[in-house]
């Protein structure tokens, strides 16, 4: 009789453990324009359990060479950027120059095995990845490295990451004829949203990509300083590329019908219009209008 009892009570906890984890949200990193939205509850849920339950765990085991968690408590700094700006080329960079992990608190399965941080938000890592709107659930930065891209590279990067599989893949045919003009309707109710939000953050830095591409050392330059720890900049010059950078995106154009093109001049336009209320053109250091075709 005993032995059933305990049976039963391991076959009723073991039931409910698994429905459970069931119920929780699954990061699966395969994010699209419409995940820039906020998260739900549960999911502050499961980041606040995973910040501190990872907090403790300093050990660099599971980093690539050079790489290591920080041992002493870093303040919680936002790389927020819209899905195809490149985020992921800077967290390589970032790690580059300091040695550091970065984080993120999205889990994409393939960006593990490089970025031993992923789907960590916690004091040790010394950027956290997010394509969330601000200010989301999962975490509240103290300060925010914002990426932002000509969004005709950036529409056409993103789309060829989630049809092909890859950040670095190329979208079949097939996917381009059926899901092309239903990804830049999602760019265009996105993309304004999403930098009007993260531009209410206090201590923000923008980081333009084509800035990184024309002038890597003077940026990275700034991006440690805004860091405020540790790096040699030259360690990240010296390597760049990283795993997932995809360099050539001279065809990006071809894509665009002239309707789309005028949609998205206009939010350009808007764009700009944005950014200047808080940065100067020195402080941004770009002329957004430069992207408009």
């Amino acid at each position: 009789m005993l032995i059933y009892i305990i049976t039963s009570v391991f076959l009723h906890i073991t039931t409910w453990v698994l429905s459970d984890v069931s119920r929780r949200p699954v990061f699966d990193g395969t994010l699209r324009w419409t995940d820039t939205r906020h998260p739900s509850a549960d999911i502050k849920a499961v980041n606040f359990k995973l910040r501190h339950t990872l907090y403790h765990n300093h050990t660099s085991s599971g980093c690539r060479s050079g790489i290591r968690f920080s041992a002493r408590p870093l303040p919680l700094t936002a790389l927020a950027s819209f899905p195809g700006t490149g985020n992921t080329w800077t967290r390589h960079l970032i790690e580059q120059m300091t040695g550091l992990a970065t984080g993120s608190v999205h889990n994409a399965r393939i960006l593990r095995s490089v970025f031993c941080g992923e789907e960590r938000a916690d004091n040790t890592v010394v950027a956290i990845k997010t394509h969330l709107r601000y200010p989301s659930n999962t975490f509240t930065p103290d300060k925010v490295l914002l990426i932002i891209r000509n969004p005709y590279g950036a529409i056409v990067a993103n789309f060829n990451r989630i049809y092909s599989g890859h950040p670095k893949g190329k979208a079949p045919t097939e996917a381009w004829r059926k899901y092309w003009l239903s990804e830049c309707r999602r760019f265009r109710r996105d993309w304004l949203p999403f930098y009007k939000s993260w531009l209410k953050a206090d201590h923000l830095m923008p980081v333009v990509y084509e800035n990184l591409l024309d002038n890597l050392e003077k940026e990275l330059a700034r991006i440690l300083s805004f860091l405020g720890v540790p790096g040699d900049v030259l360690r990240a010059v010296a390597d760049p590329e990283g795993c997932f950078h995809r360099r050539n995106t001279s065809s990006s154009l071809q894509h665009y019908t002239p309707s789309q093109r005028r949609r998205i001049n206009k939010i350009i336009d808007h764009t700009h219009d944005i950014f200047s209320k808080r940065f100067s053109q020195e402080e941004f250091g770009y002329n957004i209008k430069n992207w408009k075709v």
